[in-house]
């Protein structure tokens, strides 16, 4: 006690939550892990709550409180702090310094920002930044499943796996920042997000994340039909991207004019943007599909596709 030290003797501890961190402590004290920062382990400053036994109906109650009222962790925090799922390891590779996303700048505040939101999975009409984490994620887990690239979520591969995994993913991003004209001009200015995020304005979807999955997933269809990456990347510049464009109604927007993020919008979006990219380059029973898709969204029976982009 005069050292500081609390001592318990003759008792029997349950730990009623943290099990995990405590598992862990109790591996590195034990010399049964090893890690960069393993010898520093011990000196550190560990805060714990010791509630004395009275009844197991009172530590039921606590640990179903702590437990039940508890809030979870965000698809973003789980993605940046994930160590084992290689989809999480890669997507925040692209936010490192020298890679494609590693932009960083101080926002009206003075606070350091990056151009990738890695807190929320949406962002705001007045947001500085380009998409999310989770749509980096999204697009690093469709372009290997693309690819037939096998990855186990809960299984980290080895570090040369991991860069063969990043390299793959990253030929796409980069041809995406490079041959869409928009992208290669907001990217080196994050304060034009906010206005080509504007409904009004001709560029709206692309700055969209439910939208960018949709166009990251046309561009791989695209690609799987025969259409070469770079030339389904020009023809997005010649496509109306405006959320006021009558041809996305009840496709990805909305009759009340907001973006529809379900996974169902997000297929049709991708396949209508598929058709107007590649039409050349897919069958009469896919462009019949599509028609069929862009009549039943919108309610009607007779509804023309809008021209493909040649």
């Amino acid at each position: 006690k005069d050292m500081g030290y609390l001592t318990i003797d003759g008792a029997t501890l349950i730990v009623l939550d943290g099990q995990h961190r405590y598992l862990a402590l109790e591996k590195v004290i034990n010399h049964e892990v090893q890690g960069d920062f393993s010898m520093e382990v011990p000196t550190d400053d560990v805060s714990v709550i010791f509630i004395k036994y009275e009844s197991k109906e009172k530590t039921r109650r606590i640990f179903n409180k702590i437990n039940k009222y508890a809030k979870s962790t965000s698809r973003g925090d789980n993605i940046i702090t994930n160590e084992d799922n290689p989809i999480s390891i890669i997507a925040r590779r692209f936010m490192q310094d020298g890679e494609p996303f590693g932009i960083s700048y101080r926002n009206e505040k003075g606070k350091l920002e990056t151009i990738i939101n890695w807190k929320n999975n949406t962002l705001s009409a007045r947001s500085t930044q380009f998409t999310t984490i989770s749509t980096i994620h999204d697009t690093v887990k469709m372009v290997l499943s693309y690819k037939d690239i096998e990855f186990n979520e809960h299984f980290r591969p080895d570090e040369s796996d991991l860069d063969y995994m990043y390299q793959v993913v990253k030929e796409y991003w980069e041809a995406a920042l490079e041959h869409i004209d928009v992208y290669a001009k907001a990217i080196d200015d994050h304060k034009l997000f906010p206005s080509l995020r504007d409904p009004d304005s001709e560029w709206s979807l692309l700055f969209k994340p439910a939208a960018q999955l949709a166009l990251f997933k046309a561009i791989l269809e695209a690609e799987k039909s025969g259409a070469p990456l770079k030339e389904s990347l020009r023809k997005v510049n010649k496509i109306n991207w405006s959320m006021t464009n009558p041809i996305w109604r009840d496709i990805i927007v909305r009759s009340s004019g907001t973006i529809d993020p379900k996974q169902e919008a997000q297929n049709k979006f991708a396949q209508l943007i598929t058709y107007l990219i590649a039409a050349s380059y897919l069958s009469k029973t896919e462009i019949a599909a599509a028609k069929r898709m862009y009549n039943i969204a919108r309610g009607t029976t007779e509804d023309e596709l809008p021209e493909p982009i040649e």
